[in-house]
């Protein structure tokens, strides 16, 4: 029987730049994976040592759309806006949810208009905005998982993130995890890897060695 090898991953927003077809909902997946331990009918072929989280709708009660998204989630008008979807409107969008002094660059905004149309991906975003209706049917249990989080956690968090305002998302935060463990951005908002490279890596680092982690590492 092998031992479980300690695995560190560090989730970034739930509007990851992984997947442009849509959204890549990172948060949910850190959630859900944490949730494994409680379910006696899974198991996870390795061990989750820790946990980092960037911004995300991972609290709905304090989750604040876009306005974009509001269009697309709403049913028949959003499959209909879809289709009229356009490198201009989707700029304007896109950039108000970076802080007021990091925002995209053309090139970002160009490649990243590139890879959402690849495949027409961006005529199914109403269907894929569908899980921030699964964030509120799940709430129950995401939320307590990390309130009761078996690893230690920690929240690097973009406080100019319209979608997850301050001070709303900081006090939910430190007021339902145990042993909070939060770094704030002041001015960044809801890319902190895009947007602050160097304090997330900082951040990051200081939670791992903090926490001896990597020593772990094999």
């Amino acid at each position: 029987m092998t031992t479980a090898t300690p695995l560190h991953r560090s989730y970034w927003s739930a509007t990851s730049m992984c997947n442009h077809t849509g959204v890549c909902s990172g948060l949910q997946n850190a959630t859900l994976l944490l949730t494994f331990p409680f379910d006696r009918e899974k198991s996870l072929p390795f061990e989750i040592a820790s946990v980092t989280m960037m911004n995300g709708g991972v609290f709905p009660s304090v989750h604040r759309p876009v306005f974009m998204q509001k269009v697309f989630r709403t049913p028949i008008i959003g499959t209909i806006a879809s289709k009229f979807a356009n490198y201009f409107l989707f700029s304007i969008s896109f950039s108000k949810v970076f802080g007021p002094h990091t925002q995209p660059s053309r090139e970002t905004l160009s490649d990243s208009w590139k890879l959402i149309r690849l495949q027409d991906g961006y005529r199914v975003w109403g269907h894929i905005l569908s899980y921030i209706d699964e964030r509120f049917a799940n709430e129950n249990r995401w939320v307590s998982v990390m309130r009761n989080c078996p690893v230690p956690l920690h929240f690097i968090y973009g406080a100019k993130d319209p979608v997850n305002p301050e001070p709303d998302f900081e006090s939910t935060y430190r007021s339902l995890v145990v042993k909070p463990s939060l770094a704030v951005l002041p001015m960044i908002g809801h890319y902190p890897p895009l947007e602050a490279p160097e304090e997330v890596a900082h951040s990051y680092l200081h939670f791992l060695l903090a926490g001896n982690f990597l020593s772990q590492i094999k």
